[in-house]
């Protein structure tokens, strides 16, 4: 984590973190499990394998990176619990590596509010 852009908190535990992007974690896994069940969501009728759960997140990152957003970016998400949090929360792909923001659906006019303020004052 040399590049400047990732940040590392750790907790009060002697479990460390696992000192890499989410993706990269999610692709061994996927590699290992490729069949398995990797994400459920019953209310969407939604399930996934490993591999079409990294198939799903490769696709966002391409889609982003056609959009414009470059690594160090940040991409706001406000969703309540849909698959597609998961999928936009493990975005896979490399050149990306944008910094995903979550905004709380309970407080939707703050959170809002609050994300833009950070983001104003977090440009050069």
């Amino acid at each position: 984590m040399t590049d400047g852009l990732m940040s590392y908190v750790h907790g009060a535990s002697d479990v460390p973190l696992i000192g890499e992007p989410i993706f990269t974690n999610l692709r061994r896994t996927a590699t290992r499990f490729s069949d398995r069940e990797a994400l459920v969501v019953p209310h969407q009728g939604f399930r996934a394998t490993y591999r079409e759960l990294v198939e799903q997140c490769e696709l966002v990152g391409r889609g982003l990176m056609e959009r414009g957003v470059e690594k160090g970016d940040r991409v706001g998400i406000w969703s309540p619990n849909r698959s597609e949090w998961v999928v936009v929360q493990h975005e896979g792909h490399p050149q990306v590596r944008a910094a995903v923001a979550h905004l709380g659906q309970h407080r939707r006019v703050i959170a809002l509010a609050e994300a833009s303020r950070q983001e104003q004052h977090a440009r050069p």
